[in-house]
């Protein structure tokens, strides 16, 4: 029990373990202010971008910390006078995703023109929780599977209604309405946030409840270019339509 406990208070501890790096500066200069920093779409044209340098991102593999860790990223850029980064490639090893981008910089025609090849029209939900159980979600109370490290790509209908539930047994929910023609969204299935905070007392909650696990795990909003960073990562084991 002693060493369970230890484990998972290493793994509550370690998880958010983060380092950044420049490895290539190409100084590049110009006169236009660095502003909203933008993750490449992986189709997008880059002959004609402006090449500022490559950087190494190490961070955890789940969808929370790479949220964070994007931060990083977005720092690393503004400081060799890029606003764009583009996955180069990636490495998962355990627990740990190794990840090198190469960083632009776009103006403004260039910006618009991204802002058109975005993903739209879909709801992705990707698991990131403690374990490596298969979740079971409940979308518009249609039961769906989630697999671990994996992501589940829902098509949208205009202006649908989605109400998702941790399991169909959950009283918690998440309604929303969706919209088209809009960016796609991103949510990730975690732990919450007062069950992460505190190494023990989140290791025995877990030891008591992990068969319930529902009952203390809830959805995440992504922001747009930490979800599409993870559709480029982590495979889409699915794509559905809810009746």
């Amino acid at each position: 029990m002693a060493k369970i406990l230890l484990l998972l208070l290493f793994c509550c501890l370690n998880g958010f373990s983060q380092k950044s790096e420049i490895l290539v500066n190409k100084n590049l200069k110009h006169n236009y202010p660095v502003g909203t920093v933008y993750i490449l779409e992986q189709e997008t044209d880059i002959s004609r971008l402006l090449f500022a340098g490559e950087i190494r991102l190490i961070t955890g593999k789940k969808a929370l910390t790479i949220k964070s860790a994007l931060q990083r990223i977005e720092y690393r850029c503004k400081e060799i006078n890029a606003n764009s980064y583009k996955l180069k490639s990636f490495q998962v090893v355990d627990t740990t995703l190794s990840m090198i981008f190469d960083a632009y910089f776009i103006n403004e025609p260039q910006v618009k023109t991204l802002k058109t090849q975005r993903v739209k029209n879909n709801l992705y939900i990707f698991h990131s929780s403690f374990d490596s159980i298969i979740r079971k979600i409940s979308i518009n109370d249609f039961e769906v599977n989630l697999y671990q490290d994996s992501v589940f790509n829902l098509a949208l209908l205009n202006n649908r209604k989605i109400v998702l539930k941790t399991s169909k047994l959950s009283e918690q929910l998440i309604e929303k309405n969706f919209k088209t023609d809009n960016d796609a969204y991103f949510m990730c299935l975690g732990a919450k946030k007062n069950y992460i905070s505190g190494g023990i007392p989140y290791a025995i909650w877990y030891l008591n409840n992990k068969y319930n696990l529902h009952s203390f795990e809830t959805f995440y909003n992504l922001d747009y270019n930490t979800g599409r960073l993870l559709i480029d990562i982590y495979k889409t084991t699915k794509q559905i339509s809810i009746p």
